[in-house]
């Protein structure tokens, strides 16, 4: 299922931006209602403390008579305010009409003097109650009172106000803050949507050079300075990736050409000598040493196939290596035993003075290393030369008085199909990819080898065992 980067952050930004206007619709629904509920709670405190004022106590008999005005607030049939007096004990004295059978149920009685208040949900509606406790002495004792103790009544007043306005102002208040919201989240989603695209555009540059690099182009570049600072640090990253791939594309492209090239040469060579022969009757001994030609060039293209194979399976990484632990004289002992009739051709002394170490490899692979150099150290010796092996430790030295390699050449002798003179592998049989596999094959066991040598004084190859 496809995704789109787009459409996920327009969506989060938009979740996010509801979230914190809930919130703060929350906060500011919550702070409205308090503030109007402050306001009705002030205003039935300052009503029951006017009604107290009309409760009067004159010889133990308790009068309380409504104004003209108060009639009108209280007992009409339109009337949104309701009261009751009562003694402090709870007995009612006095109802407003408009509160018809209904009572306020009798809370917890504030001390003298003091309020307290409480909501009622009935039927839907809500209805705030204030209880107000004061107390009231008797008027004909009150001129008395130097001579006689003052005789104080207690009252509870309980007021009472139907919140249906502003509850409708709160229900108003909400539908225009939900009609805002939407319309902001509207709003605030097309303006999202638009800063997402404007953030993507680098995005977009980015695959726009990336879709115009292809095998027959790949020197286009994202230009890290044109893109948002963010993306910066993935243009450099995708300029170095296209970077790695052309250098293996040409690579690739140079190998294919080097191999086309060295495979030419001995099936070139198989192709002349068998027209050679076949183009009259010859005798035993000419063909004879016609096939012993052929033998030679099918010997270097059977060496040059194998080093093909094997370098391939090391580039996919298929060639597996079996980490043991291993004695370095055997090894030597080995290679030498392989490489001896060689070296007994061309006259050639070897020498060796070897510490035994142990260290941990690929036992196949370290002998390719071994015969693979001491091969180019007799192929490349003079005549009656010399081969000296030696060690210190980890560090091995192969030694010869061959023909040297030129300075310029040194720093490309691991490269594949590299020659430092044209004709030197063709004319030793060599497939100028011995020193390739060896450097390959001791870096993948996290060894080292260095290559020293002088024109004409011979080489020195310095292998540093893994440990």
């Amino acid at each position: 299922m496809n995704r789109s980067l787009r459409a996920r952050l327009v969506f989060s930004f938009s979740i996010l931006v509801l979230m914190v206007f809930f919130l703060f619709a929350l906060f500011l629904y919550l702070g409205i209602e308090r503030i109007v509920i402050q306001r009705v709670d002030e205003t039935l405190f300052d009503k029951a403390r006017y009604l107290s004022t009309l409760v009067k106590v004159e010889e133990g008999r308790i009068s309380f008579t409504l104004s003209k005005i108060d009639i009108g607030e209280f007992i009409g049939p339109a009337a949104k305010s309701y009261f009751i007096l009562r003694l402090d004990t709870g007995e009612i004295l006095y109802k407003s009409p408009s509160l018809g059978n209904k009572e306020f149920p009798l809370n917890q009685i504030p001390g003298v003097g003091k309020v307290s208040y409480f909501t009622i949900y009935e039927n839907g509606s809500k209805k705030r109650v204030v209880n107000y406790h004061f107390a009231k002495e008797d008027e004909l004792f009150k001129d008395l009172s130097f001579f006689l103790p003052v005789k104080k009544y207690g009252f509870l007043l309980q007021v009472g106000r139907d919140l249906r306005l502003e509850s409708d102002i709160i229900k108003r208040f909400i539908f225009y803050l939900i009609t805002l919201a939407i319309l902001a989240l509207l709003f605030m989603a097309l303006l999202i949507s638009k800063m997402v695209e404007l953030s993507l555009s680098s995005i977009k540059k980015i695959s726009y050079k990336v879709k115009l690099i292809s095998e027959k182009n790949l020197s286009e570049r994202v230009d890290p300075e044109r893109v948002d600072v963010e993306l910066k640090e993935l243009a450099i990253a995708i300029n170095d990736t296209f970077d790695r791939l052309k250098m293996a594309f040409e690579r690739q492209k140079e190998f294919i050409s080097y191999v086309s090239h060295e495979l030419r040469t001995p099936i070139s060579g198989i192709k002349l000598i068998t027209e050679i022969a076949l183009r009259k009757k010859r005798s035993q001994e000419d063909y004879i040493r016609y096939l012993r030609d052929i033998e030679k060039s099918v010997n270097h293209l059977s060496r040059l196939v194998n080093s093909i194979l094997l370098l391939s399976r090391m580039d996919m990484g298929r060639e597996h290596l079996k980490m043991e632990e291993l004695s370095l004289l055997d090894i030597i002992r080995d290679a030498l035993h392989i490489i001896s009739p060689i070296a007994e051709e061309k006259n050639i002394k070897i020498e060796y003075n070897i510490e035994n170490v142990r260290f941990i490899g690929d036992k196949d692979a370290f002998l390719e290393i071994f015969v693979n150099i001491l091969d180019n150290a007799i192929k490349y010796n003079k005549e009656k030369g010399w081969v000296k092996i030696s060690n210190k430790g980890f560090e091995v030295v192969i030694e010869d008085s061959g023909i040297g390699i030129p300075e310029k050449d040194l720093p490309h002798v691991f490269e594949r199909f590299y020659r430092a003179e044209a004709s030197r592998s063709r004319k030793t049989g060599g497939t100028g990819l011995g020193l390739s596999i060896a450097y390959e094959l001791i870096k993948r066991q996290h060894g080292d080898i260095k290559i020293e040598s002088r024109v004409g004084e011979g080489t020195k190859v310095i292998i540093i065992l893994p440990q």
